[in-house]
């Protein structure tokens, strides 16, 4: 069985605050759960969603020497 976390777990993951989760929850930005009145969200749920904000890596211009 996968493992849930709570929304405390998910605002240190994430780096974001707990109220910014709860607004996402509202907006239904965030994939979670209402378990016994708790907010939960699946790992696997969470991981999918943090690469979906990926942003590609960029290669620097090569740097020209003045000769």
């Amino acid at each position: 069985m996968e493992r849930f976390v709570s929304i405390s777990e998910v605002s240190k993951f994430l780096d974001v605050k707990e109220s910014t989760l709860y607004v996402w929850r509202y907006k239904g930005m965030i994939p979670c759960y209402k378990v016994g009145g708790r907010v939960l969200f699946r790992l696997s749920e969470l991981n999918k969603f943090a690469e979906s904000f990926k942003q590609p890596v960029l290669a620097k211009p090569p740097v020209r020497i003045a000769g």
